[in-house]
């Protein structure tokens, strides 16, 4: 599935479930492989479906990104990513939107 426009058309991963090796291009473009991670953060101030849609949109951006599910209800964000994405990176990328987590 690509997904955004113009300069930001990107192909984004599919989902996967569990840990699984992953081609993923580094900054020169040469293919690597990479497991995936799941990271689930508490995130209290989501309030809308408006808050989930700026969540998915911060942390689409970060680089070995897969997948962002939000649950409202619960207040919680799983994020899919590859091993080269610190739960840090994720942390201070919501941050930045407005929405701090823990």
């Amino acid at each position: 599935m690509i997904v955004g426009t113009g300069k930001e058309r990107r192909r984004r991963l599919p989902e996967v479930t569990g840990i699984a090796p992953r081609a993923v291009k580094n900054k020169n473009g040469e293919k690597e492989k990479m497991n995936t991670q799941q990271t689930t953060l508490s995130v209290p101030s989501i309030v809308c479906g408006g808050c989930a849609s700026a969540i998915k949109k911060a942390l689409d951006n970060l680089r070995g990104v897969n997948q962002v599910d939000v649950d409202t209800a619960a207040k919680t964000v799983t994020v899919k990513h590859t091993e080269r994405v610190p739960r840090q990176e994720i942390v201070t990328a919501l941050d930045r939107a407005g929405f701090p987590a823990s």
